[in-house]
């Protein structure tokens, strides 16, 4: 068995961007076995299938190209089967995703291996410039989320309690509510979860996954292991706010409307 499949969905990626995910994949292949699944989600500018005939790369780098654009947790949850029986461990990486140093991601899969209570890891998140993005989040209630669209300092108290601001960061604790851009899960515990529910397009699913990790094992923020995310989202757009609030209705139509 195989220790690490990395899977990395993309939509309507430019070579550059496949260029830095499978450069990026062979830095953590050099400190950990693994293989790597670059799912395309229904993509139609025709760049990964261009880029995938026209390049060579080592045998572990693999594509999944679908025939639609199937959204976020279903394009991840396509490579459940492949992972089966054949790999410890997943990591679910956004494309913009740096690992800074990836022989402490092989410390994280050790760290995972030696606990067996703990299902999932999530790492320190740093924007482009070292700063902390403060992602190690509550259970949202409507209040948490409908403040947020307003911006970072309308009541800033209640927005920094909802990312423990202040005791969130230092050390591995419990988390409630990670970010879906890079998550390390044992196979087992990604399989017997279900998986992303594929009700949510985009946006939620990776609070809803988090949730169903907990309750069957425990989801743990790992500041040992830090990443950098270009944070480049479309929810401050029409289209993204409208997909936020269509993930929002779902997510509390089925944990329940915890509004404050």
């Amino acid at each position: 068995m195989k220790k690490l499949l990395v899977v990395v969905v993309v939509y309507n990626p430019s070579f550059l961007r496949l260029d830095g995910i499978v450069n990026e994949f062979k830095k953590i292949n050099r400190e950990i076995e693994s293989d790597l699944y670059i799912v395309d989600s229904g993509s139609n500018n025709g760049v990964t299938a261009e880029y995938e005939q026209t390049k060579s790369f080592p045998k572990e780098v693999n594509f999944k190209l679908l025939n639609e654009n199937v959204g976020f947790g279903r394009a991840n949850n396509s490579v459940i089967e492949i992972a089966k029986g054949e790999y410890e461990f997943i990591l679910v990486m956004n494309p913009d995703i740096v690992v800074n140093e990836p022989i402490i991601l092989n410390n994280a899969v050790e760290y995972l291996r030696e606990n067996e209570n703990v299902g999932m890891l999530s790492p320190m998140i740093l924007n482009e410039n070292g700063q902390i993005q403060y992602l190690n989040r509550k259970l949202p209630t409507v209040f948490d989320l409908g403040i947020r669209f307003l911006g970072p300092n309308f009541f800033l108290q209640r927005q920094r309690k909802f990312v423990n601001y202040s005791t969130g960061y230092d050390s591995i604790q419990k988390i409630e509510n990670a970010s879906g851009s890079f998550m390390l899960v044992k196979t087992d515990v990604f399989v017997l979860s279900g998986g992303f529910d594929e009700r949510y397009f985009m946006y939620m699913e990776d609070t809803d996954f988090t949730r169903r990790v907990n309750e069957i094992s425990r989801a743990e923020f790992f500041p040992e292991l830090t990443v950098t995310h270009e944070w480049q989202r479309d929810n401050h757009s029409f289209h993204g706010i409208g997909r936020m609030l269509t993930s929002m209705y779902k997510y509390f139509n089925k944990w329940g409307w915890q509004l404050w």
